[in-house]
């Protein structure tokens, strides 16, 4: 037991050290809640009293800090509870959900806010989006959300795919999308390409520069470690 959870928290650090490694700070959250965006989730595996112990750890990606309710910035935020009702999936599939978010295979998008009347100092995360990954594979470089821009194009490179990095205000157009290198299975790498196209997916990458990509030129590849599909909820 004490092996699964080494493996699990180390599973859960590899999303927050990418994420850390690719921080860019934004200004600290005044309003209610304390902070919305996307996040990484890990358990608290400490075994000591409550609340100094127990519930969750929760990392913002791209972030080195985090707005935690009613106790400032820090690394990562302690929660005493998750709320995954709002996702309306069935009881199963939200412990499905759960289950692959906390070992590291699964970030969510939500809402860090105050857990009113339950007597605890800790928030409470309420999670809005749910996503997970294609694969096992670690994640690296910063997380970005990947959509159509909806440019057409009659040349290559066709600079027709955005990507925005999430918890951030950057956004730059790239020419390609590589999802091989996040070692999923064709039928993963299909729906998340269709899904680009219609809605949106969520990478964990780097930018690769491709020189005489096509007759207009250069272009950009944002080449993924991995890649997560929306799991309920209605379409970006």
């Amino acid at each position: 037991m004490r092996f699964k959870n080494a493996l699990r928290i180390a599973a859960v650090a590899a999303v927050a050290t990418a994420a850390a490694a690719f921080a860019a700070s934004l200004p600290p959250g005044g309003g209610r809640p304390a902070t919305s965006g996307y996040f990484s989730v890990q358990p608290d595996p400490r075994l000591c009293p409550a609340p100094t112990c127990g519930g969750f750890f929760v990392s913002m990606l791209n972030q080195a800090r985090v707005s935690c309710p009613g106790r400032g910035r820090a690394e990562m935020c302690q929660v005493a509870s998750i709320d995954w009702s709002k996702l309306g999936l069935d009881p199963a599939a939200t412990t499905e959900l759960e289950n692959a978010v906390l070992d590291g295979r699964g970030v969510v998008r939500g809402d860090l806010v105050a857990a009113r009347g339950t007597g605890s100092p800790l928030g409470q995360l309420v999670v809005r989006e749910g996503w997970l990954a294609a694969s096992a594979r670690r994640p690296r470089g910063g997380f970005f959300q990947v959509a159509s821009n909806g440019v057409v194009c009659f040349t290559t490179p066709c600079f027709n795919l955005r990507k925005s990095l999430l918890n951030a205000k950057t956004q730059a157009n790239v020419s390609g999308l590589d999802l091989a290198p996040a070692g999923a299975t064709e039928a993963a790498r299909n729906e998340a390409m269709q899904d680009v196209m219609t809605s949106s997916i969520l990478v964990s990458g780097r930018d690769r520069a491709v020189p005489a990509a096509g007759p207009a030129g250069k272009g950009v590849e944002l080449v993924a470690t991995q890649f997560y599909l929306r799991v309920g909820g209605p379409p970006h």
